[in-house]
C-alpha cells in the first residue's frame, strides 16, 4: 500500500479516538487531493512547524487544502490517496449532516473481508435507503443482490498508480457504464499537459476571508506556477494591503515575480523578506542567485557569503 494512505489512515484514527467525531470529520476533510500532480494540494500555514499539529485542533488551523477549480477537466480525479475526497463528493455524505463516517462502514479495531464486511456495508446502506429500495425490488427496477458496493462503490482502476485497482468511494446512484478495470495509460506531467487555472480552496470549508487565509490563497496560485499570472497580481495586492508579520509571504512573492522574469520587483521583495527574518537563509540564497542574474556580482557574492556562513552545509550556497 501506498505509505501516504497508511500514514493518512493512522492519523485519522488517532484523531478519531483522541478527539472525538469532529476530528475524524475534519481528517476525512484532509484527504490528499492530488497528491501525483502539483497544484498544491496542501499547505501548511506559515509559522507553523510540521510537528506543531496537536490531536483537537481544528485542522484548518494547522493546514489548508486546495483543488482544481470545478469545471476545468479534473473534477472527476481518481487517485489512489482519495478516498475521503472521493466519498466527501457522493450525495450521501452530503445529505447524512455529518453521520456518514469512514466507521459507519468501516471497523478501525477489526479488519472484515468476505461476507462479513459486504454485511456490515450493506447494513449501513438499507439504514437509509431500505423502503425505497424494497419497492424498487418488488418491481423489478433494482437488483435484489444484498451487495450495495459492488455496484454503487465499484473497484476501480486509478488514474496515478495505474496497475493498482482500488474501491472507489464515490457513492454512485447508478452503476458505471464505462469498463473501470480497463488499462489506464500513464500520465507523465509536463509544461504542456500541466494544470494551469484557478487554484480554489478546499479545506476548511466554507473558506473563512481573513487576511491571513486570503495571503494563503494568493500564495497558492503561484507556488507551484497553477496560476501565475493571475497570482501575482493577487498575492502582489494581498501583500500591500495587509503587510504581514510572516517574511515567507515576500519571499514567495519575490519568487513570482522572478519566474514572471520581472526581476526589478523581485529584488525589493527578497530584501524586505530579510529584513523580517535575517535568519531566512532561503531568501538570502535567493537573493544572491538574483543579483548574480542581474550582473550585480559583488552585491551576489557579498549575500551568499553570509548565508554560508549561516548555514555551511547548504551546497546551493557554494
Amino acid at each position: 500500500m501506498d505509505f501516504r494512505a497508511v500514514a493518512a489512515c493512522a492519523f485519522l484514527l488517532v484523531l478519531a479516538v483522541g478527539a472525538g467525531c469532529r476530528a475524524h470529520r475534519e481528517q476525512m476533510a484532509r484527504s490528499y487531493v492530488n497528491p501525483a500532480l502539483r497544484l498544491p494540494d496542501s499547505m501548511v500555514r506559515f509559522g507553523r512547524s510540521p510537528f506543531s499539529y496537536r490531536p483537537g485542533e481544528p485542522l484548518g488551523d494547522f493546514k489548508l487544502y486546495f483543488d482544481h477549480a470545478p469545471g476545468a477537466g479534473r473534477d472527476d480525479k481518481f487517485e489512489i490517496v482519495g478516498v475521503a475526497y472521493r466519498l466527501r463528493r457522493s450525495a450521501c455524505f452530503q445529505r447524512s449532516g455529518g453521520k456518514l463516517l469512514c466507521t459507519t462502514c468501516h471497523n478501525p479495531h477489526q479488519s472484515q473481508h468476505g461476507e462479513a464486511a459486504v454485511e456490515r456495508m450493506t447494513v449501513a446502506c438499507r439504514s437509509c435507503h431500505e423502503p425505497i429500495l424494497d419497492r424498487l425490488a418488488a418491481g423489478g427496477r433494482h437488483s435484489a443482490s444484498s451487495d450495495c458496493a459492488s455496484c454503487h462503490m465499484p473497484k476501480r482502476r486509478s488514474q496515478d498508480v495505474v496497475h493498482a485497482v482500488v474501491t472507489d468511494h464515490f457513492i454512485r446512484r447508478q452503476p458505471a457504464r464505462d469498463d473501470l478495470l480497463a488499462p489506464v495509460a500513464e500520465m507523465q506531467e509536463t509544461p504542456g499537459n500541466a494544470y494551469r487555472g484557478e487554484v480554489v480552496p478546499y479545506y476548511p470549508a466554507p473558506f473563512p476571508q481573513t487576511p491571513e487565509n486570503e495571503l494563503h490563497a494568493a500564495v497558492a496560485q503561484v507556488v507551484q506556477k497553477s496560476n501565475l499570472v493571475e497570482g501575482v497580481r493577487r498575492l502582489s495586492a494581498a501583500v500591500e494591503k495587509h503587510r504581514p508579520a510572516n517574511a515567507e509571504f515576500y519571499l514567495i512573492l519575490a519568487d513570482a515575480y522572478r519566474e514572471e522574469g520581472q526581476m526589478e520587483k523581485a529584488l525589493p521583495q527578497y530584501e524586505e523578506a530579510l529584513r523580517r527574518d535575517p535568519s531566512l537563509v532561503a531568501a538570502r540564497l535567493q537573493l544572491g542567485s538574483a543579483l548574480r542574474a542581474g550582473r550585480q556580482p559583488d552585491r551576489a557574492a557579498e549575500g551568499l557569503r553570509e548565508a554560508l556562513r549561516q548555514t555551511p552545509d547548504r551546497a546551493n550556497g557554494w
